[in-house]
């Protein structure tokens, strides 16, 4: 007989714990990029084929 993949308790649906994905691994790693006209930000990236840089989960730093 299986575990269930679910329950409810008092009409609340629960699910088990080892049947939610991981959170996502960390894409690249942490850099700050000073842009143009005084642009600054920090984030994940990833250096791409062109020479261009993506930048996931950014921040504009405003202040220092």
């Amino acid at each position: 007989m299986s575990e269930p993949d679910t329950i409810t308790i008092d009409e609340v649906k629960y699910v088990r714990a080892d049947s939610v994905p991981a959170a996502p691994p960390t894409i690249g790693e942490k850099r700050i990029i000073v842009a143009d006209r005084g642009w600054v930000f920090v984030g994940d990236c990833v250096d791409e084929s062109d020479g261009s840089v993506t930048i996931y989960k950014a921040k504009s730093i405003r202040r220092w």
